[in-house]
């Protein structure tokens, strides 16, 4: 079922391990998407920066790249390889590319390889304010086991996260 999911992209270059090449695209993807978090402090998303984007043993991450090298969609891991567990720390897809499952199947990619690595858990999350990303991790077979809640002043907006 995850191979089903992350062949979604092939149409677009398929999903693939990223690699230190590809920082340009994941800078580039990064500032364009800035605006497009949404939730609060629970999902807060930093600006990426060259150090930031570095991948390791204990960073990794998964993405969509046309030919020409323009990242289409992404998620970013931390991998803790003493104790076989993941957490995904965002995943972004292009305005332009979105609406054609590549969330889904940037994740269901990531989930794959990191199976076949050793890692036996992997967590994400997401806000209540992006269902999209909600339907993309059930899709992928992620499973609610917490819910946050940021409380604001009397008069302030509320925003849920899970």
């Amino acid at each position: 079922a995850l191979r089903r999911l992350a062949v979604r992209a092939e149409p677009l270059g398929g999903v693939r391990r990223l690699t230190a090449a590809d920082v340009p695209g994941v800078l580039a993807l990064d500032a364009s998407t800035l605006r497009d978090y949404p939730g609060a402090e629970a999902t807060a998303h930093s600006p990426l920066t060259a150090a930031r984007a570095a991948l390791s043993a204990s960073r990794v991450a998964y993405g969509v790249v046309d030919p020409g090298g323009a990242v289409a969609a992404m998620t970013f891991l931390g991998v803790d390889p003493a104790t076989c567990r993941a957490e995904v720390d965002f995943t972004v897809v292009a305005q332009h590319a979105r609406g054609r499952g590549l969330a889904t199947a940037v994740k269901a990619a990531s989930v794959l390889d990191l199976l076949g690595r050793g890692v036996t858990t992997i967590r994400t999350g997401g806000s209540a304010d992006n269902p999209a990303i909600l339907a993309a991790n059930r899709a992928v077979g992620f499973v609610v086991d917490e819910q946050w809640v940021t409380l604001r002043p009397a008069g302030g907006a509320e925003s849920r996260q899970t």
